[in-house]
């Protein structure tokens, strides 16, 4: 069936005919297309009541009075918020928290907007909007007005919503039907209202989040002031923000309950959420998928650049403290070279087999001397199968010559495949010490002794260019993006543990016969060749 034949201009055009005319202008068409022409007429509705249907539509059509320089970007994470939005109006949904990457039109949303098109079906609201500034949140309440006094608006709703000339202030607006919005700060005005909405966007301030005073300061405010708020007026709350700190206010709420719960990571990252209310849910299916990609290439690359800490809080909505959640940069000497004696080796290697994306191959290497441990080197690469094969042989060969009797250690994952996989990389080493190990228990418990150790002093790194990045990525575990080099620094480190000193080179083989020969892993992860 034919649909949408007919633009906008010409429904409204068509359904100001008289009926006559319109029989006659119809008649030219053939029956299956004229079947579709009195479907679209039927169900049209013209952009003014679109737009006091839906929000997301609103948003579309008044996005020129706000922004006349730039045009609006749909996205699927716009007209999601505006659709919960819709669910708190309604009442579907009470109390609603959002946590989404900054730059992605969150305020304009919900400070800007929302009250603006909840006036045309309710002139009787009232909004709370707060912010960390009392600047910011200014700006958004100057803006709402200016859509509400615009002749757009004025001209479509201008008999509904109407503005009082003795409360029309940038801070605070009335209707005439005893509505009005105010805009406040954390630990500002705000006793003795008492709203129908609460919106509270960005309560913590990106520079102060781990200030103890500033966050539990925002916590106060939240649960003293605003939670005695309108509860007269059964009171709705949504709180929009990205995340800043494990604590923050968002934390505050997700431990207490009770609000539906929107978490929009900038590159998506499976089990993130659970369907909402209305059921809805992330649409996207590939990990690493950008919330929304039409953004500027400009925006793509100020966020590229983000520190690991801040890329999992604003970025990824995964907050870790900011000497992170299991390892502190403060853990970490630097030293400038290994030992001249340090001999006791391990090369424990984490295998992925991606080339150009995904996740990473790592081979650490940690020494034992005098009581220390060293993380003297880190390879890391996002290869294919074969390259990553070449690299580990290429580097266990290197590791031999330099301390004689270094272990290779290769993790097995769990099934056949993981065995299989462990087997042939053994095999590309032989004539190296070189061990499989089946990994059990959770990465967290694996990673706990060597942080343990770490936290203690016990921990030196060798100067190199991998320094930084290596503990960019513990610093921010379990929270980051990549666990891979931790992975195979709490391997390597306890395999160091169960390795004898003074261990004599296991004498492996190349078999000629590849059908009489083969190599077998034990329980725990020792390989030896068998032959028929």
């Amino acid at each position: 069936m034919i649909s949408n034949c007919l633009t906008d201009e010409q429904c409204d055009y068509l359904l100001a005919l008289p009926g006559a005319e319109l029989r006659q202008w119809l008649a030219q068409f053939p029956p299956a297309q004229l079947q579709a022409i009195h479907g679209q007429l039927q169900s049209y509705r013209t952009p003014k009541e679109r737009a006091r249907l839906w929000l997301y539509e609103f948003v579309q059509q008044a996005w020129h009075i706000v922004e006349p320089d730039k045009p609006f970007i749909t996205g699927w994470h716009i007209e999601a918020i505006c659709r919960h939005l819709e669910a708190v109006y309604d009442g579907t949904i009470r109390d609603l928290l959002i946590n989404v990457p900054p730059g992605h039109c969150k305020s304009r949303i919900c400070n800007v907007f929302f009250p603006a098109w909840v006036w045309i079906r309710k002139p009787s609201a009232r909004f709370l909007h707060a912010s960390y500034s009392q600047e910011l949140s200014t700006r958004d309440s100057i803006d709402c007005r200016y859509i509400i006094e615009s002749n757009w608006y004025r001209e479509r709703w201008g008999s509904i919503v109407r503005l009082t000339d003795d409360q029309n202030q940038k801070i605070k607006f009335s209707t005439t039907e005893h509505g009005w919005r105010m805009a406040t700060s954390i630990d500002g005005r705000g006793t003795g209202e008492h709203p129908d909405f609460i919106v509270v966007d960005d309560p913590h301030n990106v520079k102060q989040a781990e200030s103890d005073t500033e966050r539990l300061t925002c916590l106060r405010w939240w649960d003293s002031t605003i939670s005695s708020r309108g509860l007269i007026r059964e009171v709705r709350k949504v709180v929009i923000m990205q995340r800043l700190h494990v604590s923050d206010l968002s934390g505050h709420i997700l431990d207490r309950g009770g609000f539906d719960h929107i978490c929009l990571p900038y590159r998506y990252e499976t089990g993130r959420m659970k369907p909402t209310a209305i059921g809805w849910s992330d649409p996207r299916t590939e990990s690493g998928e950008l919330i929304w990609p039409q953004i500027p290439q400009q925006m793509k690359d100020a966020f590229a650049g983000f520190a690991p800490r801040l890329d999992a809080g604003q970025l990824q909505q995964r907050p870790v403290p900011l000497g992170g959640a299991m390892f502190k940069r403060e853990w970490f000497k630097v030293v400038r070279e290994l030992p001249a004696e340090a001999s006791n080796a391990v090369r424990y290697w984490d295998k992925a087999a991606t080339e150009d994306g995904g996740d990473y191959s790592v081979g650490v290497l940690i020494v034992e001397h005098d009581g220390l441990w060293y993380v003297a080197d880190v390879v890391r690469g996002q290869w294919s199968a074969h390259q990553r094969n070449a690299t580990i042989r290429q580097t266990a060969t290197s590791d031999n010559r330099r301390f004689n009797n270094c272990l290779t250690v290769i993790e097995q994952e769990p099934g056949s495949g993981g065995k299989e996989s462990a087997t042939f990389t053994i095999r590309q080493l032989a004539g190296m010490r070189v061990r499989a190990d089946r990994v059990t228990g959770t990465k967290e418990s694996r990673a706990r002794p060597f942080a343990d150790q770490c936290e203690a002093g016990f921990v030196r790194l060798v100067k190199a260019k991998w320094n930084m990045q290596f503990t960019d990525e513990l610093c921010v575990f379990p929270a980051g993006d990549y666990d891979d080099q931790v992975d195979a620094s709490s391997g390597a480190f306890a395999w160091c543990l169960r390795t004898p000193k003074h261990e004599a080179p296991t004498s492996v083989f190349v078999p000629r016969d590849p059908g009489r020969f083969g190599v077998h892993i034990d329980r725990d992860g020792r390989s030896s060749w068998w032959s028929r």
